[in-house]
């Protein structure tokens, strides 16, 4: 069977460049060439903290060098407000120069009742004798539900105020850029990615409820002040966006893919042998840092996948995730591959 090392294990719950590594890096001595075809996907992954996770996908790569790559996942996690059920996806269109390449895709992400991210990328790949650089770019617009909030007169800029109460909607954008590197010599291949992303454009939309204790329109301390809705930006507004993505920290502590966290960083660095024409076994480390609250978490994953004929193959991984705060978890993942005509 034909396919990339990326899509072997990549669209895991872990990794920050898995679907772009997927569809425009070199692939491992050990799973064969990418040749022009279509690959199927589908699997599962459990951990011993109530979370899981299926996905499926595919990639296509025509006789010219095109190739299109569609992934989604849902995710299902009893998180600490109770179950939060995340869904995940993304497409990829590249074209392979022979040199170099280029691609463009979009990803969608939706936590229930919290966030929904629409996302675009472009991607940029340079190969060498046995290696080949990746640069991403992506822009994304994160909207946040509705969420309560409490501040003081001073933080709103009416320091006669003593405090207000409302719900606010809120937005922000973000920048993410990153490079990826894989590496092969005879049997091992090597690869890492790292990603950052920069934050701005914080903006709610404000509705108040009570101003100092009184009804929004009722006067109290606020003259008069009606219950909105009010444009809210800068600093309140980034406290804001913060305080609607509370709930979601930690969040890199579970099955979710890391792709739709909102990550401050993230890293990535792996290497797998072949051990055979047929199978592969591999070792991978990430490292993630959350943009809104001060978490960290590092995972462990190791896998192994062979061949079960010349149509079709499977995976097993495991790893662990630890994050301050947390117990390490624990989780485990199969994954079944086809490849039509091979």
């Amino acid at each position: 069977m034909s396919k990339p090392f990326t899509s072997a294990h990549c669209a895991a719950s872990v990794g920050a460049l898995c679907a772009a590594l997927a569809a425009m890096l070199a692939p491992a001595p050990a799973l064969a060439d990418r040749s022009p075809g279509t690959t199927f996907y589908a699997g599962a992954e459990f951990d011993d903290q109530d979370s899981q996770r299926i996905d499926a996908g595919l990639s296509f790569l025509s006789e010219g060098g095109t190739g299109v790559d569609v992934a989604g996942s849902w995710t299902d996690t009893d998180w600490t407000s109770g179950s939060l059920s995340s869904s995940y996806l993304y497409g990829l269109v590249s074209h392979d120069f022979g040199r170099f390449g280029v691609g463009a895709g979009l990803r969608y992400m939706r936590d229930e009742d919290l966030t929904e991210t629409l996302g675009f990328l472009g991607t940029a790949f340079v190969d060498f004798e046995s290696a080949r650089l990746l640069a991403i770019l992506e822009t994304r617009d994160t909207d946040f539900d509705e969420a309560s909030f409490t501040a003081t007169g001073e933080d709103i800029g009416l320091p006669e105020i003593t405090s207000v109460s409302g719900t606010s909607k809120c937005s922000a954008g973000s920048l993410g850029f990153g490079l990826a590197l894989d590496a092969t010599l005879e049997r091992w291949s090597f690869y890492a990615s790292a990603m950052g992303y920069d934050y701005d454009s914080e903006e709610c939309a404000v509705e108040i409820t009570s101003i100092d204790g009184g009804s929004a329109g009722g006067g109290g301390n606020g003259g008069g002040m009606g219950a909105g809705p009010y444009g809210v930006k800068g600093p309140m507004a980034e406290r804001m966006v913060a305080g609607a993505a509370a709930p979601l920290a930690g969040y890199t502590y579970t099955l979710v893919p890391r792709e739709a966290a909102l990550l401050e960083s993230s890293f990535m660095a792996g290497a797998g042998f072949a051990l055979g024409s047929r199978s592969t076994i591999g070792l991978e480390f990430y490292h993630e840092s959350e943009e809104f609250a001060p978490v960290e978490t590092d995972t462990l994953l190791g896998y192994y996948s062979f061949d079960l004929s010349e149509s079709f193959a499977m995976e097993f991984r495991v790893g662990i995730s630890a994050t301050d705060g947390y117990d390490d978890a624990t989780f485990v993942g199969l994954r079944f591959y086809a490849s039509p005509g091979d």
